[in-house]
């Protein structure tokens, strides 16, 4: 019977995948998942597929198990076999979570699902070890490889599922977990889709083209390659950091931002992701240039213009209505544009301050779109209707507060992103010319804030104005 399958391998993946989806069709008729648990199990099996792709390709290079050789295989894994699992236990793990132990899970009831859910598994790859037919051979301590993967890969998915759709004011629902930030959740989707559109794709391009023993010229633009590709990392790397910093999520539509971004790159580009995805492609692509790769940059350019245009602009407008219709444009500007009133940030500072004064002297002056609102911290000690957390950093005596509206999903009350020393001098930068704007993308670098903040004090310092005069 073994021998019969590997005979017809491709088959018998293709009908295993083809039960994996009747299977993910009976979960979600019995359990009936809400439409924001529908997009959060999508998201989870997502990154279950791709975090138990990596895990397992290094296992494969540590020897615990090698894979028969066989077609559409990435790293030497084959590919289906953990897109099936990620259907199969991806969506079962997740929404079999919200029923038991649900929203008023304990640490011990958590362990306790996790645990089973990881003793099936293992116990199930035990009673059919022999029958593995992706196996070419594995190692005698392959069980201690499996409840590793099983235990990180499956623990990692539900603390996903259960970040998603949250603000990072609510709570996990995995005890004793925070939400996984939005930056983390960034780099797990970007990495896929580098791997995916600029790795993978153009190699099977290439191998198409060695199939037909097609042979075009190449070309090599490496001097035009670099600029692009550095212009394309920090424009793309500089709207993630807005969305998670200000939007509080990320570029992907299911785990879209949670309130509209117009800062930032957005300020300059109509749709900065897009942009940094086509400058990207074809920066990769000058590297070993022929038509080939020119037919596959069109169909990029396709693909995001009809996303834009026919999902993500009509997604936008549903959620926030008037305010999208206030921020969209379709001009590139070497300027900021100007932001209506309800989005232009507020900057508070000390007016006893010599470094703050010569500071609201220079953004008046490169402030070409007249987007910042520049008042006195004393406005806010005398009380003018400003929130709360506003008057709680005022009376740290901070020199420097920068208050940026924030229009939620549904155009609610309109919430405000704080920054103070170093960290709202980085984000004033946005609001200046090109190329002094980018300089706020500095901001997503780890580590760069807590290294301004410290400078910006010790400057302040200096200049004997880091304490407020009361």
């Amino acid at each position: 019977m073994k021998a019969l399958i590997l005979d017809n391998l491709t088959t018998f993946r293709f009908l295993l995948f083809v039960c994996a989806c009747s299977y993910a069709l009976i979960a979600y008729y019995w359990l009936k998942p809400t439409s924001s648990q529908l997009k959060a199990g999508l998201i989870a099996m997502f990154v279950q597929f791709w975090t138990g792709l990596l895990f397992d390709a290094g296992l494969v290079e540590l020897g615990f198990w090698i894979y028969h050789p066989m077609s559409f295989t990435a790293l030497n894994v084959p590919i289906d076999l953990h897109l099936n699992w990620a259907i199969l236990w991806g969506l079962g793990i997740c929404w079999l979570f919200e029923k038991w132990p649900g929203a008023n899970a304990t640490p011990a009831k958590f362990f306790i699902y996790m645990g089973a859910w990881v003793f099936l598994t293992l116990s199930f790859d035990m009673m059919m070890v022999d029958w593995m037919i992706f196996l070419e051979k594995y190692s005698p301590h392959w069980w201690i490889a499996d409840i590793a993967i099983l235990t990180s890969v499956q623990g990692f998915t539900l603390w996903f599922y259960k970040s998603i759709n949250r603000t990072t004011d609510q709570p996990c629902q995995i005890p004793l977990l925070p939400i996984i930030a939005p930056y983390v959740r960034s780099l797990v989707y970007l990495s896929f889709l580098i791997c995916l559109f600029f790795i993978y794709i153009p190699e099977q391009i290439n191998v198409l083209m060695a199939y037909f023993d097609l042979h075009p010229k190449v070309y090599h633009f490496d001097k035009t390659a670099y600029p692009l590709l550095f212009i394309s990392v920090a424009l793309g790397g500089w709207a993630t950091h807005e969305f998670a910093k200000k939007g509080e999520g990320t570029p992907i539509p299911l785990d879209d931002p949670k309130f509209l971004v117009v800062t930032g790159p957005y300020l300059f580009f109509p749709n900065p992701m897009q942009i940094s995805g086509i400058l990207l492609t074809l920066s990769i692509l000058l590297f070993n240039f022929h038509w080939a790769n020119l037919l596959y940059l069109l169909d990029v350019v396709l693909v995001v213009y009809l996303i834009f245009e026919h999902f993500e602009s009509i997604h936008l407008k549903e959620h926030y209505g008037r305010f999208f219709q206030m921020s969209a444009s379709w001009k590139i500007t070497l300027t900021p544009k100007r932001l209506d009133q309800v989005f232009r940030p507020t900057l508070f500072i000390d007016s006893q301050c010599p470094l703050c004064l010569r500071l609201a002297e220079l953004l008046r002056k490169f402030d070409l779109s007249q987007n910042i609102e520049i008042k006195s911290l004393d406005d806010i000690s005398e009380g003018h209707g400003h929130h709360g957390p506003l008057k709680a950093l005022a009376d740290t005596k901070t020199t420097l507060i920068l208050a940026e509206p924030r229009i939620p999903k549904g155009g609610r009350e309109t919430r405000f992103l704080y920054s103070t020393k170093g960290r709202a001098v980085l984000r004033l930068f946005g609001h200046l010319p090109m190329p002094f704007c980018f300089i706020a993308a500095y901001e997503g670098l780890p580590g760069v804030v807590p290294l301004i903040n410290p400078f910006y004090s010790l400057v302040a310092r200096l200049r004997k104005c880091e304490i407020r005069k009361t």
